[in-house]
């Protein structure tokens, strides 16, 4: 007879334990001798999770088999769960199958429930939408609690934001807000994690930027560095702070390390690195971006990610607005046609090597900066200086 979750009561304990942030009576599972010690793996593994020790519980997870059912259901769940973390997401659709497929057998709801949630917010951050919109339909017919509903209208929230419909995906965020008194911690800070962004593409930025501060001192979000790339590049887009050194939690996280590398690049001027880095996040994210620093799609234009990424780039009509003929001096012809063909900024090194024709050298510094002020005299358009990048603003 194949067992249930109903059979794992004291395993199920220690779960919810976890779910509503009681750490302390969650650790207990270590000298529980009634769980089996797949049970003690399983358990164990959140708490990996929890610590961010994503590929140390990866390893964990794939050396350890059961002849149980529901706990392999489990054990493929969590495995979904972390490859979802670090944004392997042809992995953990993979998994999350395998979980769909275990928990079937057992008839599992809640198990049911987390797997497909699971597989829409892999499909989801994979830019395969409709395939996400599906899981949520399955994950919605299993609900059987409030933190459930609302999980699921916090993606239903989601969706409608990606049609650009702001306005209703705000009303149920603000349903959510007002129902969201008696779920845990951890639901809380998912809640916003996804209302900061909605809230930011719809041009409230106070609001999201202050959702994020909120983020900021929890001890149970699990994507930290999802948090801290909106909250730095938030602060840099709105409050003009510099973008500091990227956190460990970011770099964890390919998707967001990618990108901030690449604003890093295109900030500081280095051209190449940053259309290396690019076509890099071109290939990975097909869906939604394109050659030339182009975002192909309507929402994720409206992200915090674009809009830092537009507010760096050189406006495509500085080339029309400037008559070379009409320049003096060959080496500031040089500047000024290097600097309007190009759309991002472009470093005092890289512009010294092409005017000069000659490696770098400091010695070549101040004659640089007297054709900047010369070449600033004969357009009318502005020759900006960002931490010695430079670009035409027009």
């Amino acid at each position: 007879m194949i067992k249930s979750r109903n059979d794992y009561q004291v395993y199920s304990k220690y779960v919810n334990y976890h779910f509503t942030d009681q750490r302390s009576k969650f650790l207990k599972y270590k000298s529980d001798s009634s769980l089996s010690s797949f049970e003690k793996k399983l358990l164990n593994a959140r708490t990996q999770i929890k610590d961010k020790r994503w590929n140390e519980c990866l390893e964990d997870l794939e050396k350890v088999r059961s002849e149980d059912i529901f706990l392999m259901g489990e054990r493929y769940l969590q495995m979904a769960h972390i490859c979802l973390l670090q944004s392997r997401y042809e992995e953990s659709a993979t998994f999350g199958n395998l979980a769909v497929r275990y928990f079937e057998k057992c008839n599992d709801d809640i198990g049911l429930f987390r797997a497909h949630f699971n597989l829409n917010a892999a499909f989801h951050r994979a830019g395969l939408d409709s395939l996400a919109k599906f899981y949520l339909s399955q994950a919605k017919k299993y609900t059987s609690t409030k933190r459930e509903e609302l999980i699921v209208a916090r993606a239903e929230a989601t969706f409608l934001a990606l049609e650009l419909n702001f306005d209703e995906s705000i009303k149920i965020l603000e349903r959510i807000e007002n129902e969201n008194s008696d779920v845990d911690n951890l639901e809380k800070d998912l809640f916003r994690i996804v209302a900061q962004d909605i809230y930011f593409k719809a041009g409230r930025v106070e609001k999201a930027f202050s959702l994020l501060e909120e983020l900021l001192p929890s001890k149970v979000v699990t994507s930290k560095g999802r948090v801290l790339f909106s909250y730095h590049l938030m602060n840099f887009y709105t409050n003009d702070v510099k973008i500091p050194s990227k956190p460990d939690t970011v770099e964890k996280i390919e998707e967001f390390s990618l990108k901030w590398d690449f604003i890093v690049a295109l900030k500081n001027g280095e051209n190449e690195l940053a259309k290396d880095i690019w076509q890099d996040i071109v290939s990975k994210w097909p869906s939604l971006y394109a050659h030339g620093f182009i975002c192909k799609d309507a929402n994720e234009e409206c992200s915090i990610f674009m809009k830092v990424v537009n507010s760096l780039l050189v406006s495509e009509e500085v080339e029309k607005v400037i008559d070379l003929s009409k320049i003096r001096g060959k080496k500031a012809k040089i500047l000024l046609q290097t600097l309007s063909q190009s759309k991002t900024p472009l470093r005092k090194e890289i512009l010294i090597e092409k005017i000069w024709e000659s490696t770098y050298s400091p010695s070549l510094d101040g004659r640089f900066y007297k054709l900047i002020e010369r070449a600033k005299k004969m357009v009318d358009v502005e020759i900006k200086n960002n931490n010695n990048s430079y670009f035409i603003a027009g």
